[in-house]
């Protein structure tokens, strides 16, 4: 017992030191940020050169998927500054609801350089620069667009994970001065299976991330769309064509190397601990349908009201914020909602057998499909998700020694 206290004393110190590293740096960040653009050139020399950074992932859960950023270089006016699209305000009114609503602004800041190499060593973060073959055409297009992004109304932006961040800023800066080339090819890999690459090793996480993720990300993104995330920016970089033919990246050079350790393979602690779960509920629902008098009881109340949280969860995601990824979520055909409003009425629902038996059909099916056809199931809840649908059916299909021990 002493252990389990010490355990659980360590993971909320390591909880509370993760949470409290974000907010150091964020401030630190947006304290360290230059407040205006009075301070850069109106333009740019010839001798004036610019670069894609890409941080590696990190520890802490807001930078699990790594960083880009756009380096600036100018040896005339000793201009050496990062512009940095995931900068966004913790002071504002309300910050965690309307993150959870979908209403999450970003903004532009500039850094100088050492300085945020000092930030990325801080977090022991690898820091990579590829190097941009640009024309000085090219490059005054862009630093105009830079110029017009610092402008007070133009700053912030709505942030949206997949469509416009950090990463997706910089492509279209390079595409919209046609700097960049890029084909149509399509990967092999669909959003989904993209960020899962990233926080697979952090389980109870990538389960939230499978189940509050809707069917929009098991499309496959082509070249372009898939460059949402650094390190896959990094590699389409790395591939693409300049406009002129040739390569867009000129050079690429490891800046910081954190040397740290990257995670190993092996199952997640949260699979084990859901498919230990789902294997019990199956073994003992078989046991208790062998057995005389199989019924309802606290345990079915309690796994009721479980699934049909999250399936309000889920529906809430849906309807009620403005994320796009959380729409035509499926996981919803196991996890209803009316789940939770059965286990709060509980015996006062008249239909509470019938119930069961149809929501047991709806479970197995929903679950069939999603092996299947559509929008997959996460591989952690399989197994728990087929024994409450078995559970169900049963629980609203009388067994045979019950119906002869009745009329006996």
């Amino acid at each position: 017992m002493v252990n389990g206290r010490s355990n659980t004393k360590a993971l909320l110190r390591q909880g509370a030191g993760t949470v409290l590293q974000f907010l150091v740096v964020t401030l630190i960040l947006a304290a360290l940020a230059l407040p205006t653009h009075a301070q850069l050139p109106s333009d740019l020399s010839p001798e004036a050169s610019m670069s894609v950074l890409t941080v590696a992932p990190g520890d802490a859960v807001y930078s699990l998927w790594g960083h880009s950023a756009l380096r600036v270089m100018d040896p005339e006016s000793g201009l050496d500054v990062v512009f940095n699209w995931g900068t966004f305000d913790i002071t504002r009114p309300w910050f965690i609801p309307r993150f959870a609503y979908g209403d999450m602004l970003y903004e532009v800041s500039i850094e100088p350089m050492p300085r945020f190499l000092r930030g990325a060593d801080f977090e022991q973060r690898d820091v990579i620069e590829q190097s941009l073959a640009l024309t000085e055409v090219q490059r005054n297009e862009i630093w105009v667009l830079l110029e017009e992004n610092l402008l007070p109304e133009n700053r912030a932006y709505q942030y949206d994970f997949v469509r416009d961040n950090c990463s997706t800023r910089i492509l279209d800066l390079l595409v919209t001065t046609e700097a960049i080339r890029l084909g149509p090819d399509v990967g092999d890999r669909t959003y989904r299976q993209l960020v899962d690459g990233f926080s697979h090793h952090h389980g109870w996480l990538d389960l939230g991330i499978d189940l509050a993720f809707g069917s929009p990300l098991d499309d496959v993104p082509t070249e372009r769309e898939r460059a949402f995330l650094p390190l896959e920016l990094f590699d389409v970089l790395e591939n693409a064509e300049a406009a002129n033919g040739g390569a867009i990246i000129s050079q690429t050079r490891t800046l910081l190397d954190a040397t740290k350790e990257q995670g190993t393979g092996g199952i997640p602690f949260s699979s084990i601990v859901l498919w230990l779960l789902g294997s019990s509920l199956l073994v003992v629902t078989l046991m208790q349908f062998r057995s005389y008098g199989f019924e309802a009881g606290l345990l079915d109340r309690l796994i009721l009201g479980l699934f049909g949280f999250v399936g309000l969860f889920l529906l809430v995601m849906w309807f009620f914020t403005l994320h796009w990824v959380t729409s035509a979520n499926w996981d919803i055909l196991w996890a209803l909602p009316t789940h939770l409003i059965v286990a709060i009425v509980w015996r006062r629902f008249s239909y509470l057998k019938t119930y069961f038996k149809w929501t047991g059909v709806l479970t197995l099916m929903a679950l069939l499909l999603q092996l299947t056809l559509i929008q997959p199931i996460p591989p952690a809840m399989a197994v728990l998700v087929g024994a409450f649908g078995l559970r169900l059916w049963l629980l609203g299909t009388p067994s045979q020694r019950s119906s002869k021990k009745s009329s006996g």
